[in-house]
């Protein structure tokens, strides 16, 4: 994933990782308007609400 708003990893040199990769089943998926691990962050978050109602 390549998130759009990064500004940890910038968005070429993962694009230069991505094509240097020899799998063919790979895939790319480009987030717009999404910061790095927005989606981590999410995940995260959603942990700490299920521990707080003791699920």
């Amino acid at each position: 994933m390549i998130y759009d708003q990064n500004y940890v990893a910038h968005r070429q040199l993962q694009l230069d990782f991505y094509h240097r990769l020899r799998n063919p089943l790979k895939e790319l998926h480009k987030l717009r308007s999404f910061y790095q691990d927005t989606l981590g962050e999410i995940h995260n978050k959603i942990k700490e609400i299920l521990f707080a109602f003791g699920a």
